[in-house]
């Protein structure tokens, strides 16, 4: 009797578990799919075509030599611009709008650590024809007043550094964007993974650029991952040195 009593009760607890297990996946699938239902929803079709805003960060001396891969545009914030350079470099844009005005070396904070994709925010996913991927928090954005950026990688090197513009150079593993030391991660970037779970490098530079009340994220890398990018290339393409 004693015997049967144990196996009901395991037979119980194991139906119990099986139970609790269906409702949390059955949560996790419902809160993908919501989650992918946001991101949606906030897309506008893109445009193919380089805007003003656009070729104006860029030297009109280079300005012949960008053309457009992908312009992702949203219902609730600044577009994502996917360009092309001299057709062998990505060039990725962003507009980051400011509530205050302060200089470039005030507004960003920077820490050399390796981050992961947290898995509790919801990301429009930037990765066409790339070897990494570009991700971008959902919902509305915001002006901001600081920028806490996280970097990883190898060779880590500042090139530029003044009041409207600080470059870094590096081979990069991955780099977080939080608009307050405690806010989410807004902007996350690292290397698509091959097989057997290698994880691709990225060749970068690295700009943030203050002008007329904005700053600007611009991110280049070559358009081959096994290719190499000159340090202060970005730059010498916006300042036209």
């Amino acid at each position: 009797m004693k015997r049967k009593g144990t196996k009901l009760f395991v037979i119980i607890i194991g139906s119990l578990l099986a139970v609790i297990s269906i409702v949390l996946i059955g949560k996790k699938i419902t809160k993908a799919f919501t989650s992918l239902d946001q991101a949606d929803k906030e897309h506008l079709p893109s445009r193919f075509t380089i805007s003003t805003m656009e070729l104006d960060l860029i030297s009109p001396r280079y300005r012949s030599l960008v053309a457009a891969n992908k312009i992702y545009q949203f219902t609730d914030r600044n577009p994502i611009a996917l360009l092309y350079f001299d057709k062998i470099y990505n060039l990725i844009a962003y507009k980051i709008d400011l509530n205050v005005e302060k200089s470039m070396q005030e507004i960003l904070n920077i820490e050399v650590k390796e981050e992961k994709e947290p898995p509790d925010i919801t990301f429009n996913v930037i990765d066409d024809d790339l070897y990494f991927r570009f991700l971008k928090k959902t919902g509305a954005s915001r002006p901001v007043s600081s920028i806490y950026l996280s970097l990883a990688g190898d060779s880590i090197r500042n090139t530029i550094l003044n009041d409207s513009t600080i470059c870094y150079h590096l081979i990069c593993s991955n780099l977080s964007v939080r608009f307050g030391q405690y806010e989410p991660v807004d902007i996350f970037v690292e290397g698509k993974k091959r097989l057997l779970g290698i994880q691709n490098d990225i060749p970068m530079d690295l700009m943030f650029l203050k002008r007329q009340g904005a700053v600007y994220q611009l991110l280049m890398t070559p358009h081959d991952r096994k290719g190499l990018i000159a340090p202060d290339l970005l730059y010498h393409i916006v300042e036209g040195v």
